[in-house]
């Protein structure tokens, strides 16, 4: 409980406490504390936000052209890359413990910018609800989800 406790308030502190996501690496900084630091796919991690806000790619697209550049994920990893707060400096803290889960500014440097992040979750978003209509839409019920009674 006690480690669990410490890394949930390294967290809340703004600490990343696991692995490092694709663009960052695990370091030190002067206090001997944990902390994230861009590494040499940063770059590639932005230019894959900035593709996809272009609205031109779909994930699946833009993950092959990624992958011949580098960039290397799977078919989940690269969704939930596009979805995560840490590339704009914050981080998740879950719930425990009857406390609610929050988001904070973490002490790490971001690869991308909040408005960036922003345009590519109303394009996910965006995608998300259209799927879902069409997924409704069939030959058998032309106008189901369309046309609603009163």
């Amino acid at each position: 409980i006690n480690t669990r406790m410490g890394m949930r308030r390294s967290l809340k502190e703004g600490r990343w406490t696991g692995g490092a996501p694709i663009g960052y690496k695990n370091d030190r900084d002067h206090l001997r504390k944990p902390i994230l630091v861009p590494n040499d796919k940063a770059i590639l991690v932005r230019e894959a936000f900035e593709l996809f806000a272009t609205g031109l790619y779909d994930k699946e697209e833009l993950r092959r052209i990624m992958s011949k550049k580098g960039l290397t994920l799977s078919k989940s990893q690269f969704p939930n890359m596009l979805t995560n707060v840490l590339y704009i400096g914050k981080i998740t803290v879950p719930e425990f413990k009857g406390e609610d889960a929050q988001v904070v500014q973490g002490l790490h440097e971001p690869i991308v910018s909040d408005e960036l992040f922003n345009k590519v979750q109303s394009l996910l978003n965006r995608k998300v609800n259209q799927r879902k209509l069409y997924e409704k839409l069939n030959d058998e019920t032309p106008l189901r989800a369309l046309i609603t009674c009163s």
